[in-house]
């Protein structure tokens, strides 16, 4: 109220100054004349009269016409609210569900949230958790198959005779999309292996002669069999070095198999009096290409370093190790 009085001072004219110089020379006609100075405190007394009662209507019309804006704007903001296009949930600061729009009845539609904990129904959404830290923003929240990053709006409610008290405004962002592109592409990054046949020429010179192609051919064999799996761009770059190029979501199902290239490779018998093993070397998660070799590179030196007939994975800065049907985590 001290507001609207403020403007309606600025809005208004101030006749105070008009009245005070028209008293002046009210008093003068006294002086000059007894009659005619009465004449003029009564025309005085008129204006006065008639500028409290202006000023009277013009604050009754100011006032009248804020609380129709008031009202207006009320309605706006609660037309606003009910069809907001994003899901909105307003609940308790105990989580006990206020109120859910249709957008987010959408999602549960044999279901009435009314009343009911939050999380019981979104297992991401912890309200306690989210007043405690003052969280504004909660990421990979699940509804269905749907993926949601979610607003967080606390309104302190709290008043003098009440502990602590918040109703809190969820409002759901659906990005399923973006997850899963961003899914897509993790899926789709390149991926370096190189493959290093550790004792190829011990394995050539125990077979004779007849058997050494068969045992080369036997190797190829394999090992491009093992790229076939991956859909690899494969490339043999010496007699006994491979490289190979494919997608970061085959290498899932290599690790799921524990690289059993390595198993396939010792099973192999061409007359080689003893068995033929492998050291592989994979990059994985780099910038460039450049990272990935050097990763790969890096994988299978150490894969080498600790005795061969293993795979390295070098993740970051985190390994993967690889030994026949065994795995341990560096």
């Amino acid at each position: 109220m001290n507001e609207h009085n403020r403007i309606l001072k600025v809005l208004m004219p101030n006749t105070k100054i008009y009245l005070i110089i028209i008293g002046l020379y009210t008093v003068m006609m006294f002086f000059y004349n007894i009659y005619l100075g009465a004449l003029c405190l009564l025309l005085l007394g008129v204006l006065i009269y008639y500028n409290l009662l202006s000023i009277k209507n013009r604050k009754s019309e100011w006032t009248k016409y804020i609380e129709n804006l008031s009202s207006d704007l009320g309605l706006a903001t609660k037309n606003a609210v009910l069809n907001l296009p994003l899901p909105l949930i307003i609940c308790e600061d105990n989580g006990t569900v206020l109120w859910y729009n249709k957008s987010m009845g959408d999602y549960f539609t044999n279901v009435d949230l009314l009343g009911k904990k939050v999380n019981e129904y979104i297992k991401d959404i912890d309200i306690k958790n989210i007043i405690s830290k003052n969280i504004q923003i909660v990421d990979k929240v699940l509804i269905g198959d749907k993926i949601f990053s979610v607003l967080v709006n606390p309104i302190d409610i709290t008043d003098s005779k009440r502990q602590s008290k918040y109703i809190v405004m969820l409002y759901f962002i659906d990005n399923t999309g973006y997850y899963n592109l961003s899914k897509k592409y993790e899926s789709q990054r390149p991926v370096v292996c190189l493959v290093d046949v550790d004792n190829f020429d011990e394995a050539l010179k125990s077979v004779d002669d007849v058997n050494r192609p068969t045992l080369v051919a036997e190797i190829d064999k394999k090992i491009n069999m093992w790229a076939n799996e991956t859909n690899a761009v494969i490339q043999k770059y010496d007699d006994d070095k491979y490289i190979l190029f494919f997608e970061e979501k085959y290498l899932d199902a290599v690790i799921a198999k524990k690289f059993d290239i390595l198993d396939s490779i010792r099973d192999i018998t061409a007359g080689n009096k003893f068995p033929v093993t492998l050291s592989v070397g994979v990059g994985k998660n780099a910038h460039d290409l450049g990272s990935l070799a050097s990763y790969a590179s890096s994988a299978r030196d150490l894969a080498l370093g600790r005795g061969g007939d293993q795979a390295v994975v070098k993740d970051g800065e985190k390994l993967l190790l690889f030994g026949g049907k065994t795995k341990e985590v560096e």
